[in-house]
């Protein structure tokens, strides 16, 4: 049987304030992240709070890579930097607790991206 890896993410708010994680060591722990619950050989779900942007935009990018992988020529795919934290977008949710209001509501795209009016509201 085979084994479904998932995501789960919910952002509670966006919150800029001065990171004390610096966005490349947020960017590498969410590709890494990606590869360990990538493991088909162990059933994962990982569900992940969090206020960050750089997170989003890490997590996005693997998205995005999960769904261009496919389409890049075998010469050229040792040269995609992030080849081993590219995730199917359909195994990741992303929502988003709304502030004041309690509610909670998807915010990916018909092409199962995060939103980008999302992604602007964090910069």
């Amino acid at each position: 049987m085979k084994s479904i890896n998932s995501f789960l993410i919910i952002i509670t708010s966006i919150i800029i304030t001065t990171s004390l994680v610096g966005c490349k060591t947020q960017k590498t722990m969410i590709d890494n992240t990606v590869v360990k619950v990538s493991n088909t050989e162990r059933n994962h779900i990982l569900t992940l709070t969090t206020h960050s942007p750089y997170i989003l935009y890490a997590l996005n990018n693997c998205m995005m890579g999960g769904l261009v992988k496919g389409n890049i020529p075998a010469d050229e795919l040792d040269d995609f930097q992030n080849k081993s934290s590219c995730i199917d977008p359909g195994l990741v949710s992303v929502w988003e607790i709304e502030q004041g209001k309690g509610t909670i509501r998807p915010i990916k795209n018909k092409m199962r991206l995060i939103v980008s009016a999302f992604l602007m509201k964090a910069i």
